[in-house]
């Protein structure tokens, strides 16, 4: 592995012989979910952000410079991982139906959408990772608003009116300390009520109609917020918005689910689990696990986070999609059980299924649309060897140009060199012994130029 230290993963990935085709079924099929879910927020709002309007309407109000602050970015990227985890053990119900279900307003003349974090036949579960968990019925209500709402609004939007489900709060300290609430609905035509008015008043807010201190502050309010530090934004004293379906739903402390759920999960640390991009960025994953810095979180682009969550809506939508049953016997077939996958890293092709990856990039050259960039079929070849395919598919959504979509077919020529080096990888992360950093392969150029705050003590 020394040999080739100076060959990133991604470019030592690479090597496998790729030979890329463009796909025009599967393009085909996006574009036509493309032209049945338009893109516009007009048409459609994401439940979750409705669960916080005020912050909806600085979204639509100024796209182009709202950003979520740095902490909010830290705990996205924490509570993905927490959901994964999560899935994970609902699947092992044995009444568990799915993860990641979709649900659509638009069958009820509602322009809402949203997507439920798993279900079984008889209750849906919303996951929340949280620093301190709630202790009291009461102290959720004061704290978390936003997510009982979320759920109520999921309640009334599932065709089945499943009676209870439940609301599950998740520490964040990789111990996966639990506290459940059976979360009993009382009326469904209440809660419904509650989620129509929120947007007729988000559009009177939208149109000038109401001000914006109907909603009285965001939820998650920061004063580090970028648009309290330009003043434009004038409510940061204002009150907090209370819980709107209160009144329709009861929420019971669940011991028994608590339990229940501990002993499905294989419990292990946030440490224990890594991403593909772990992987990517070893040198980076192994300091930041063995330092007492503080970490610098990245720093993402809101608007390419709204492309890429509106070209998985896209996705999901269509009928390429797999189900969560499949989904389950691929994760079990997972070669390195530690590495942890998503439900849309996978594509369904006729009967068949093959690793996929799902990217919105913001590329504004032509050219780019001929071909997915060295680093996505990198990753895609990673995907691929611990899945034990040699192809893949890379699907790309351009929003600025011209909200064009393109499908690629990736084989590769792998050999039992790719899974040893990823085997490696993975080892050394797992013993957390910075001596070995230079066995492990260089970062990628962009970790570089992003000014890393390893630059200085890792060792090139």
């Amino acid at each position: 592995m020394e040999a080739k230290n100076n060959l990133d993963i991604i470019a030592y990935m690479n090597s496998f012989s790729p030979r890329t085709t463009p796909n025009a079924t599967i393009r085909g099929m996006l574009i036509n979910s493309q032209k049945n879910n338009p893109k516009s927020q007009g048409k459609n709002y994401s439940l979750s952000d409705l669960c916080n309007p005020l912050r909806l309407y600085f979204q639509i109000k100024y796209p182009k410079k709202f950003q979520p602050t740095l902490e909010t970015q830290k705990l996205f990227a924490l509570g993905n991982m927490v959901h994964g985890i999560m899935g994970k053990a609902i699947e092992k119900m044995p009444d568990f139906v799915d993860t990641e279900s979709n649900l659509d307003g638009n069958f009820l003349g509602i322009p809402v959408r949203g997507r439920i974090d798993a279900e079984t036949k008889d209750s849906i579960f919303e996951f929340k990772s949280k620093g301190e968990l709630p202790k009291t019925i009461e102290e959720v209500f004061e704290k978390y608003p936003q997510d009982v709402e979320q759920l109520g609004f999921y309640s009334f939007l599932d065709p089945l009116h499943r009676k209870e489900n439940y609301l599950i709060f998740v520490s964040q300290d990789g111990k996966f300390q639990l506290k459940a609430f059976k979360f009993v609905i009382k009326s469904v035509k209440g809660i419904g009520n509650e989620l129509i008015n929120r947007i007729e008043l988000l559009k009177k807010v939208l149109s000038g109609e109401e001000p914006p201190s109907v909603f009285l502050k965001c939820r998650h309010c920061n004063k580090d917020c970028i648009l309290n530090e330009e003043d434009l934004c004038e409510y940061i004293n204002n009150n907090s918005l209370g819980c709107c379906i209160k009144q329709f739903v009861e929420l019971i402390p669940s011991e028994e689910m608590e339990g229940r759920l501990s002993e499905l999960l294989e419990i292990k640390g946030f440490e224990d689990i890594f991403s593909i991009y772990n992987i990517i960025t070893s040198r980076k994953t192994l300091n930041e696990s063995t330092t007492d810095l503080e970490l610098e979180p990245f720093e993402g682009d809101e608007l390419k986070r709204r492309s890429q969550v509106y070209f998985e809506e896209l996705f999901y939508k269509s009928d390429l999609n797999i189900s969560g049953k499949s989904y389950k016997e691929i994760k079990e077939n997972n070669k390195i059980q530690d590495i942890y996958l998503k439900k849309n890293n996978f594509i369904k092709i006729g009967d068949e299924i093959y690793p996929c990856l799902i990217q919105a990039s913001m590329a504004v050259s032509s050219s780019s649309l001929k071909n997915p960039h060295p680093y996505k079929i990198g990753e895609l070849a990673i995907l691929s060897s611990l899945t034990g395919f040699n192809k893949g598919y890379i699907l790309i959504y351009y929003p600025n140009l011209s909200d064009e979509i393109r499908a690629f077919e990736i084989t590769f020529e792998f050999n039992k060199d790719a899974m040893r080096k990823i085997r490696e990888i993975v080892e050394i992360l797992r013993s957390k012994d910075i001596s070995k950093i230079n066995l492990l392969p260089e970062c990628p150029d962009f970790i570089h130029k992003k000014n890393c705050q390893f630059k200085d003590t890792c060792k090139i």
